[in-house]
């Protein structure tokens, strides 16, 4: 994932995304006090129309100038390529199934180190913290 709007991305450095956050019991605790994740290195999620009997809730999105690269890791350039895939996409998502089934998918197995955490003031902990709320069904 990368982006090319400077306002989603931080550092200088366009893998290191500041996504939008859609409202939810999730999001918006840091949305009334301005508090921003930081998604370092993420995966772009597509979600679809047809979800069956699960409710996706889109919690943190990427703007409509980011775009997914097709050779991954394998990559040589940040730069948007033909074959790259064009966002927006999803870098968090909560689902919940009629049989009372939830998950909370982030995709960014970097975002909660000790350095990504510190630079978000503590957002990308208080988020993570939110949606384990969330799933044991506390506000």
């Amino acid at each position: 994932m990368a982006g090319t709007d400077r306002e989603h991305y931080a550092f200088g450095y366009p893998y290191i995304l500041m996504p939008d956050l859609g409202s939810s019991a999730v999001t918006d605790a840091l949305i009334e006090e301005n508090y921003f994740p930081i998604l370092p290195l993420a995966v772009g999620l597509t979600v679809g129309e047809d979800t069956g009997s699960a409710v996706v809730t889109q919690l943190l999105t990427t703007s409509e100038a980011s775009y997914s690269k097709a050779d991954g890791y394998a990559m040589e350039t940040y730069d948007w390529e033909e074959g790259d895939a064009e966002g927006p996409f999803a870098l968090a998502v909560s689902v919940e199934d009629d049989s009372g089934g939830q998950i909370v998918w982030f995709t960014s197995d970097q975002f909660l180190t000790d350095d990504y955490n510190a630079l978000s003031s503590g957002a990308d902990q208080d988020l993570v913290m939110n949606a384990l709320s969330s799933l044991i069904g506390e506000d």
